[in-house]
C-alpha cells in the first residue's frame, strides 16, 4: 500500500529500553524506499518543545483524545508492520505540520 505525507497510522513502536513493543499512533512524513516509511510519533502528552504540533482536528484523522505530533522525532519504520491507517491530517493540521518541520530542518547546522 502507498502511504504519504498527512497519512495517520497505527504502529509498533519500540520501547527505548528494547523491551518490547506498543502499537501508536504516527504521522507519515514520506516513503523513504518501497519498504519503509519515515514517521514522527503522535502524543497524547502536552507540548515539549517548539517542535511539537497540535493537531486541532485529532478526530478527523482518527485519534482518540487531543494530540501532538512531535515532529524532532523522526522513525523508520517497515510498511510491513503498519496495523492499520487511522485517519490523515486535515488540510490545516498537515500546513501547521510542515511549517514546523521547516522550521525544524532550517535549524540543523
Amino acid at each position: 500500500m502507498a502511504y504519504q505525507f498527512g497519512d495517520v497510522l497505527l504502529v509498533p513502536v519500540i520501547f527505548p529500553n528494547a523491551t518490547g513493543s506498543k502499537n501508536r499512533p504516527v504521522l507519515v512524513l514520506c516513503e523513504s524506499d518501497a519498504v519503509d516509511l519515515l514517521v514522527v510519533p503522535i502524543t497524547t502528552h502536552a507540548a515539549r518543545g517548539s517542535y511539537d504540533v497540535l493537531l486541532n482536528d485529532w478526530q478527523v484523522a482518527g485519534l482518540r483524545l487531543p494530540s501532538w505530533a512531535r515532529t524532532s522525532k523522526l522513525v523508520t519504520v517497515a510498511k510491513s508492520t503498519v496495523v492499520r491507517k487511522m485517519g490523515e491530517l486535515t488540510q490545516r493540521d498537515a500546513q501547521n505540520a510542515r511549517a514546523t518541520l521547516r522550521r525544524f530542518f532550517a535549524n540543523i547546522a
